[in-house]
């Protein structure tokens, strides 16, 4: 390449970055498009489990016996989240997926099975495990902070169960 061509290559690249600096407005540069929308940030995240279902069993016989019972316990989440973009911000942030869908409960009766060891009197207990969260939902506009709402969900994601010897 002779050094003429160089000199108009190395020209027309400037005269290219100098065109696009110029023209392009600065608001344009002003913030970053990606930050348009809801971004969830959690305060509190408590997972527990409650007890819905209790009974005493006893096996009288040396050898381990397996017992099952009908069992009942609630579904159930619940949100102050209201429009689907908000609800999408908090869920990208979930801990566990919610079994239900937002704002319904409902019972379930399930069949839950023991193992109960041999000459032995137990407790067997059976409910569901929940998450209660509360957080701040912040909405971007051009890259700026708009509004804030603080926000709560609670959710069961599933069952739990176990036996104690007494």
């Amino acid at each position: 390449m002779k050094k003429r061509e160089k000199k108009l290559i190395i020209f027309n690249l400037f005269l290219i970055i100098s065109f696009c600096t110029i023209a392009m407005p600065n608001y344009v540069l002003a913030y970053d498009p990606g930050l348009d929308g809801y971004e969830y940030t959690n305060v509190s995240n408590v997972t527990n489990q409650t007890t819905s279902f209790t009974h005493i069993a006893e096996n009288k016989v040396s050898i381990e016996q397996n017992v099952s019972y009908s069992a009942t316990r609630t579904k159930s989440s619940e949100t102050n989240v209201s429009a689907s973009l908000e609800l999408e911000a908090l869920k990208a942030k979930l801990t566990f997926g919610v079994e239900v869908s937002w704002g319904s409960s409902f019972s379930v009766t399930e069949t839950v099975s023991f193992n109960i060891p041999g000459s032995s009197k137990v407790k067997c207990e059976y409910g569901p495990c929940y998450v209660r969260n509360s957080g701040t939902l912040n909405y971007y506009r051009l890259g700026k902070l708009s509004s804030t709402k603080s926000i709560y969900a609670y959710y069961t994601y599933a069952s739990w169960s176990r036996i104690q010897k007494i």
